[in-house]
């Protein structure tokens, strides 16, 4: 076991020869390497994967264990596209919590296996907020106090038109009575409009496309356009849990473990547990099947039976509802983080 190299086994040899076992009864009987994913998908998660498919890739399927609280829609993306362009059927197996960016990952899945206690979530982007550092916003906070404030206008002004004109007894005409509920209304609610930047507010809408665009590009069905919106646009907030049932009706192509599913997933739980301290996603390919001799690199042991490749050395502040790792601050260039 190794970072593409070696490294030390992180359960000892029993777990690695149920693991070993549990995937080669996947690739013999689906045709398919079997990839564990296990973290915040954010930079280098993405070059890591490409490699680990590149140096790996065997089968012509692909099994994608995936534990995440979320990451960078791109990193998200170009994991989701690399399987996409080297696999002809892609297979995502959650365990446990898959959310956010994890659910745009799903998204280029051609089947999501959903374990009992796993969940998806909504495709929320995470926005940092200006002047504070590690601080975070959800991209639909500001669409939600919009949406919020019009709503209040509106039946403030609607209160202060009807009253006038029941309480004046027809002297104020239709159009003078809208006029000074408009004014009211402004009086009110005036001051708390001029607080609102306009072009931070373009910033959230920008962010909130990226993760809907990438979206767009891994939907293959047409028929599934409109769970992206939903997706986007249709929960309240970004730990909202989309259970299995939830997940079929959206996505239509979700289904229960099989039993030889369900032996791989009890096999690499104490793995996922422990890169619950992980900042960025441990990505390990389940090595049940040796290359030949002539394809191997040299150097490698034949008899390899998990090689990973991820961010070992990153702190975290530990797990969080069998999720993969803890949020921790988040740069500047990941402002498009879901």
């Amino acid at each position: 076991m190794g970072e593409c190299d070696q490294d030390k086994d992180p359960g000892g040899s029993g777990l690695v020869e149920q693991l070993k076992q549990a995937a080669a009864a996947i690739a013999e009987q689906d045709k398919a390497d079997v990839f564990l994913i296990s973290g915040q998908l954010i930079e280098p998660a993405d070059t890591r994967l490409i490699d680990c498919v590149g140096e790996y890739h065997k089968c012509p399927n692909v099994l994608v264990l995936v534990t995440t609280i979320g990451g960078s829609a791109s990193v998200a993306y170009r994991m989701a596209r690399c399987l996409r362009r080297t696999y002809k059927e892609v297979n995502l197996l959650v365990i446990f919590g898959c959310k956010s960016a994890g659910t745009l990952f799903a998204l280029g899945a051609d089947t999501v296996i959903m374990a009992d206690e796993a969940h998806l979530g909504p495709l929320d982007v995470q926005i940092q907020q200006p002047d504070e550092l590690g601080a975070v916003i959800s991209g639909l906070t500001p669409v939600h106090a919009l949406e919020f404030l019009q709503e209040k206008s509106f039946e403030l002004w609607e209160k202060y038109f009807l009253e006038l004109i029941s309480r004046s007894g027809g002297q104020f005409t239709t159009r003078t009575a809208a006029e000074i509920a408009a004014r009211l209304t402004t009086g009110h609610f005036g001051e708390i409009y001029r607080q609102l930047d306009p072009i931070r507010l373009g910033e959230y809408h920008r962010n909130m496309r990226v993760a809907q665009r990438y979206g767009e590009r891994l939907v293959c069905d047409p028929a599934r356009k409109g769970v992206l919106e939903h997706l986007i646009y249709g929960y309240p907030s970004h730990d909202f849990v989309i259970d299995r049932e939830e997940a079929d009706d959206l996505f239509g192509c979700v289904r229960k473990l099989t039993e030889r599913e369900r032996n791989l997933a009890q096999a690499v739980e104490e793995i996922i547990r422990d890169d619950c301290a992980k900042r960025v996603a441990v990505t390990r390919y389940v090595d049940a099947v040796p290359k030949p001799e002539g394809e191997r690199q040299e150097g490698r042991p034949v008899d390899e039976s998990l090689s990973q490749t991820g961010g070992s050395e990153n702190g975290g502040a530990g797990p969080q509802e069998h999720d993969a790792s803890s949020h921790g601050p988040k740069s500047a260039e990941h402002s498009e983080s879901v």
